[in-house]
């Protein structure tokens, strides 16, 4: 009878080592998994938001010097976001040693196009031509240019370095919450 018990707790003992090992097995792979999900769906606290405007003079030259030139005025107001592409980067995470070393690429940097509805974009046209008027084309063209100019101007005012920097500091703070020495290089 007595061999019968100790076989029963000693199948118990082996049992119990057996789920310990599986449950902390998978708990490893779970935390690596968890990780850097979690990075990433951390990034938006990340993004960096920039509201512009931009006011442009356009004129459209005409080559007969008997017809003046058509001028007019674009004034343009949007919001330009700068993020890290997550994606991009290099994750080297050791549960053991609880480390992460994340490494970026110079092209994970994103700077977007600004995003605008129609009633932040005004045209004030000063000079028209009798004949040929100021079209659509010439407004999408206006348009492109001061778009471009926006981010011009978001990169002037650094951008990118301010992306960098937030990035940085959220995802560093947030695996140094979770027990682990971090760093994060942009190249």
């Amino acid at each position: 009878m007595s061999k019968t018990i100790l076989t029963a707790i000693l199948a118990a003992l082996v049992a119990g080592l057996i789920v310990y090992f599986v449950a902390n097995k998978n708990e490893e792979h779970t935390d690596i998994k968890v990780t850097v999900e979690s990075i990433k769906n951390i990034s938006e606290l990340a993004v960096v938001e920039y509201t512009l405007s931009e006011s442009l003079k356009r004129t459209l030259k005409e080559s007969n010097p008997l017809i003046r030139d058509a001028i007019f005025y674009i004034y343009m107001k949007g919001v330009i976001k700068g993020s890290v592409n997550l994606e991009l980067g290099n994750y080297d995470i050791d549960i053991d040693k609880r480390t992460a070393n994340i490494t970026f690429p110079k092209k994970a940097i994103l700077v977007s196009n600004p995003s605008f509805d129609e009633e932040d974009i005004e045209f004030t046209t000063c000079k028209d031509r009798i004949f040929k008027k100021i079209n659509d084309a010439n407004r999408n063209s206006a348009i492109k240019a001061a778009i471009k100019a926006m981010k011009a101007t978001a990169k002037e005012n650094g951008i990118e370095a301010k992306v960098k920097k937030e990035a940085k500091l959220v995802i560093e703070n947030y695996l140094t919450s979770l027990g682990y020495q971090a760093k994060v290089i942009f190249k």
